[in-house]
């Protein structure tokens, strides 16, 4: 097979990837980082927030105390988290380090536990907050999209631990796009760069087709003529570019690699599976063996 008749080959196989974009999303749509509650009351006590000690609260949601550790851990985003009333809290903050969010864990303590879980479930799906219940932990999860590029986590499960009883659950905020254009991996996939389209956000991940592996990056906020200016940039660059109508395909002929690139306008954006109301650019970028 010669080279062009492998990019034809790759071209229409990355065709079928975007045209099912509805379907990958769904299996591969932006999640949380799994966190489990910790539950151990015993080293657990009230924390303070340090920066909280002048700060007037105006409106108490939870308790001060929990408030103050959730504008740590939430932000501006407090009150899209759903209070869980409860006879008792005892909560803290910590960071971790390897997904670098900081989370706040609290203990509600209640007389019935279970029943405690269940109305709280109910609440989180009342606030179109989806929760899934994990069989092995027993703790329900989920997240719910509060910004273009954040999403509030939730993980929570009723305990029973010697006399005490009740709900922990921790709560984070994910950033699920990226700034800056993700070049680094771009390289660790082809090892090589590509011209950057100028974009407001960026996410990516590997995909898997019967014929290769592609490396998907969606440029968000970005207007049709950007899109066509990405094709003149390549072009520019020395690559062969084909205009499909719907989609660009570029193949340097001195490299192994080709890009397909796409344009969906906001309202497509949304049919497609993508969250959120702008414009995106997908681009595939895959190897030629």
């Amino acid at each position: 097979m010669n080279q062009l008749s492998k990019h034809l080959l790759f071209f229409f196989a990355s065709l079928s990837l975007v045209g099912c974009r509805q379907n990958i999303a769904s299996e591969n749509s932006s999640s949380c980082n799994s966190v489990v509650p910790p539950l151990n009351l015993e080293s657990t006590s009230v924390q303070e927030n340090p920066s909280s000690s002048s700060r007037v609260v105006e409106n108490i949601l939870w308790d001060e105390n929990v408030d103050s550790l959730l504008q740590v851990s939430l932000g501006k985003f407090i009150n899209r988290l759903p209070v869980l009333t409860a006879d008792e809290y005892i909560a803290n903050n910590t960071h971790n380090d390897k997904y670098n969010i900081e989370i706040t864990t609290i203990y509600c303590f209640s007389s019935d536990a279970d029943t405690l879980a269940r109305v709280y479930k109910s609440a989180l799906s009342m606030d179109h907050f989806p929760v899934d219940k994990d069989s092995e932990t027993g703790y329900y999860s989920g997240f719910k999209r509060v910004a273009i590029d954040s999403l509030l986590c939730l993980s929570y499960g009723s305990f029973k631990q010697e006399d005490k009883q009740g709900v922990v659950l921790s709560t984070w905020i994910q950033h699920d796009k990226e700034k800056e254009f993700p070049q680094d991996d771009v390289y660790d996939f082809i090892y090589d760069e590509v011209p950057v389209p100028q974009a407001r956000y960026y996410s990516h991940a590997i995909r898997q087709t019967a014929y290769t592996t592609m490396l998907e990056i969606d440029c968000y906020d970005i207007d049709r003529s950007a899109y066509h200016e990405y094709a003149t940039t390549l072009e520019e660059e020395g690559y062969d570019i084909q205009d499909y109508g719907d989609a660009y395909s570029a193949i340097d002929p001195t490299k192994y690699f080709g890009i397909q690139f796409s344009y969906y306008s906001p309202e497509e954006s949304i049919e497609v599976g993508f969250e959120g109301d702008m414009a995106v650019m997908v681009m595939l970028i895959y190897l030629m063996k």
